[in-house]
């Protein structure tokens, strides 16, 4: 199988343990790099060509909103899935995040089942 990576860009240290999990698990053979920030992302995409790239979302921090379009100007990553993690649960949260480029939208608490089936397609298919 060919060798993927996953961008994790998030601060709070349980939502990475719980990625890190669910990817030992079921997904070993995809590399997971985690960054706290935005701007981290960004030199680490100058190092690897991740295969997608999750954001968790945290309030009242809101640059993960411009994650996507910094991403997106990227000749190289203009078509990487970018999916969103988030507590917020409110209809404006999720259409401001669709609307900031996101692919995806995920509420917390993960609906592990469904997150694992999006993975494999999006990783795996």
């Amino acid at each position: 199988m060919e060798s993927k990576s996953m961008l994790y860009i998030g601060q709070d240290p349980i939502n990475l343990q719980l990625v890190r999990y669910l990817l030992s698990k079921k997904f070993p053979h995809i590399k997971l790099i985690q960054v706290g920030s935005s701007d981290e992302a960004m030199s680490k995409l100058g190092e690897d060509s991740p295969a997608l790239v999750l954001v968790d979302i945290q309030l009242p921090i809101t640059e993960e909103y411009t994650i996507p379009d910094k991403l997106k100007q990227q000749a190289d990553h203009e078509s990487t899935p970018i999916w969103a993690v988030s507590g917020c649960v409110m209809e404006q949260d999720i259409i401001r995040a669709y609307r900031s480029g996101f692919d995806r939208y995920f509420t917390k608490p993960l609906h592990l089942l469904s997150f694992t089936h999006h993975l494999r397609r999006e990783l795996d298919g």
